[in-house]
């Protein structure tokens, strides 16, 4: 009487049902992270619907001018050329979103997270940045002047060149910004954190820097009389 053998997989074979769960694994990850188009009308009845997380989506050009989208998750996304006028996107999430020329003109941005944001060419009139992080984006060379950034974090930020004067600074942090060459005039700098930033060449003119913390920071010997003696 022949004794029955069980046969096994073999090693090739179990390596090979591996391998294609690997695969379909990493098909499927590929397919989440594709961006999907929406229209703005698309977009706004999803959302309207329920939908809270928007990661990735391509809504580039879209017009979504005085849209209430709070706590809303946009990272990643393409929102290039996105007119968000009167917008209010306050405790929304765009880390890693692309804003470049988006119209951002009197749009709430209070508490939304930008890091590492691309606001390369975007408008900002008006716009409020009220404790809203700022880490790691690159603000070279823009126009914020007579902006709301109370609060805001701007940890290691690039904010070379770039006209910050007559906005509210008040609290905000600066570790490790670089802020060379930024003028700051008439800005409102109270309590503002500059620890370890580069400070090169930045014009503090008609400030008042009491409370301001520039411990760590690098900057010129005489750039402390660019600022108010008489407000200081």
């Amino acid at each position: 009487m022949q004794r029955k053998t069980t046969r096994r997989p073999t090693h090739n074979k179990i390596l090979t049902t591996q391998d294609n769960n690997v695969g379909e694994s990493m098909e499927m990850e590929n397919e989440n992270n594709k961006k999907q188009r929406l229209t703005a009308n698309e977009f706004l009845k999803e959302w309207a619907g329920g939908r809270k997380g928007f990661r990735n989506v391509d809504l580039s050009n879209a017009d979504l001018r005085g849209a209430i989208l709070i706590n809303i998750d946009l990272r990643g996304a393409d929102l290039n050329g996105v007119n968000l006028r009167r917008a209010n996107l306050d405790s929304a999430n765009l880390s890693d979103a692309n804003l470049e020329g988006a119209d951002l003109s009197e749009t709430h941005l209070a508490n939304a997270n930008l890091r590492r944001a691309n606001l390369k060419g975007a408008t900002f009139l008006y716009t409020n940045f009220h404790r809203a992080i700022l880490n790691h984006v690159n603000l070279q060379n823009m126009d914020l002047s007579y902006l709301d950034f109370r609060e805001a974090n701007f940890y290691r930020a690039n904010l070379s060149h770039t006209n910050l004067s007559h906005s509210d600074f008040e609290l905000a942090i600066f570790r490790y910004a670089d802020l060379s060459f930024a003028n700051f005039e008439g800005a409102n700098l109270y309590g503002a954190v500059f620890r370890h930033a580069s400070l090169i060449g930045t014009d503090f003119s008609k400030v008042d820097l009491k409370n301001t913390n520039f411990k760590g920071a690098i900057m010129r010997i005489d750039m402390i009389t660019n600022y108010d003696k008489k407000e200081g």
